[in-house]
């Protein structure tokens, strides 16, 4: 009876011990492990965000990882926008694809090409995080309407210059189908827009496809394609200046835009035809 007191003892005893080993190595997690945590991965630190968020509504948790992603890194952004099939469903029951072919930026004018170094994701979606904002626009061009002014933040010349022309004047008027930067020049997969040269053309074409069919336009061989084409669109009616050609001011100007290339009955590098 003794033995089998002694024999209970010791094994409540053992469990005692045990029990209190575990306890404390939940407690103490650090004697446990390494007093450095490992960073968490992505994913795990995005579910992390969003349930805090969840438990706290008014929580401004960031993803808890590296420093990388604490400010946005492109590798945090393709977590989601690199997997097929993302696409924003706006009020207006339009569609925006928003997976992104990677290639398309590196092989643009902000990426590996870039002078001053490729563009990162934040460079122009500053403080984005997920979940995203909240959005008050309603339709795609309303959307194009609210995002155009971050090229402002390199191209501020061309910029200011685009706000006072007939494009800019158009908008400020409300006319809200009105060519923006990225109708020109495109979103991420943005190019030189002068090489080739008939592209100027085919850009100006895809809104004013009445202006081949002008005689101003027929004369200077204007085509579609821009392909052959003495002129384009800009040597004429400018870059991001554009001003409307039937205001008294331009008229006034046409004078000393036809001398440019026609002087003394020479266009400019080959003799005018007698016809």
């Amino acid at each position: 009876m003794i033995r089998r007191t002694q024999y209970l003892l010791i094994l409540g005893i053992c469990l005692l011990v045990g029990g209190l080993a575990l306890l404390s190595s939940s407690a103490f997690p650090a004697l446990a492990q390494d007093a450095t945590p490992t960073p968490l991965p992505p994913y795990a630190s995005i579910l992390a965000t969003l349930a805090a968020r969840e438990a706290s509504p008014d929580s401004t948790a960031e993803p808890a990882a590296t420093a990388a992603y604490a400010t946005a890194a492109d590798s945090y952004c393709l977590l989601c926008h690199r997997q097929s099939n993302q696409v924003w469903v706006l009020a207006s029951g339009e569609t925006l694809d928003v997976t992104l072919d990677v290639n398309v930026i590196i092989n643009s004018v902000h990426g590996e090409a870039n002078t001053m170094a490729a563009l990162a994701c934040a460079d122009c979606h500053p403080n984005w995080r997920y979940p995203h904002r909240s959005f008050t626009v309603r339709n795609l061009r309303e959307f194009r309407e609210e995002r155009y002014a971050v090229c402002q933040a390199c191209h501020e010349v061309q910029y200011e210059r685009m706000l006072t022309s007939a494009h800019g004047e158009l908008l400020a008027d409300g006319h809200v189908e009105t060519v923006t930067c990225a109708d020109c020049h495109g979103g991420h997969d943005v190019q030189s827009p002068n090489e080739p040269r008939a592209r100027v053309t085919q850009i100006c074409g895809s809104c004013h496809t009445d202006i081949f069919a002008e005689q101003t336009h027929a004369v200077h061989s204007l085509t579609p394609t821009g392909e052959g084409d003495d002129l384009v669109c800009t040597d004429c009616h400018g870059v991001h200046d554009i001003g409307a050609p039937n205001t008294p001011t331009y008229r006034n100007r046409s004078p000393g835009l036809c001398v440019d290339c026609h002087v003394d009955g020479y266009i400019v590098g080959k003799p005018e035809s007698s016809d």
